[in-house]
């Protein structure tokens, strides 16, 4: 995927109304309708990004599935125990949770990990996509920070161990930047 043309969108606050909008520098230039409508139209509405507060890039209420996948493991052959890579887990609309926002603690969390991590945004439905078609499904890229408590999940069963459901979907595990970025190589991010 590949294109000359970059798009940083965010979904920001002003005056008390919530919209989406593109990112042009130090200005937001604001969007009717929803992130995924096509063609986007513009208000013709700007503000200083200092004006606005940049909000979770994806409205949780309109978020229908937040999927991940553990494929960041280092040195499977050399540990008889680590989990066969890679392995997905779930998390649910309401962990979606702002940059620097407050990360809820329930009680009995206490050995939590947080780990950033490339988030992909698909932007229309579909299923049974062939790997061939799978980039045309992706809007953007964004970064996440995806915590987890790592006490209730242990893994020394491989894949017969249960969900890690209840040890990531908290209600605001599931940190994302401000940006949602369109138009780029998302293959080589290094």
């Amino acid at each position: 995927m590949t294109t000359n043309q970059i798009t940083r969108y965010v979904r920001y606050s002003f005056d008390g109304a919530t919209s989406y909008g593109i990112l042009d520098g130090d200005t937001v230039r604001g969007l009717e309708g929803t992130l995924f409508d096509s063609p986007h139209r513009m208000t013709g509405s700007s503000h200083p990004v200092a004006a606005v507060q940049l909000l979770v890039p994806l409205d949780p209420s309109h978020v229908s599935k937040v999927i991940g996948v553990t494929g960041n493991h280092d040195g499977v052959d050399d540990d008889p125990m680590a989990v066969p890579h890679p392995r997905w887990f779930a998390k649910l609309p309401s962990s979606l949770n702002a940059h620097e926002g407050d990360v809820e603690l329930p009680p009995g969390a206490g050995n939590l990990n947080y780990e950033g991590e490339l988030v992909i945004v698909i932007g229309k439905t579909g299923r049974h996509i062939s790997i061939a078609d799978a980039p045309s499904y992706v809007f953007g890229v964004t970064v996440g920070n995806d915590w987890s408590e790592n006490t209730w999940y242990g893994e020394k069963q491989g894949i017969e161990e249960p969900s890690r459901l209840v040890s990531k979907s908290l209600d605001t595990w599931a940190c994302l930047g401000t940006t949602i970025v369109a138009g780029l190589d998302y293959s080589d991010l290094a």
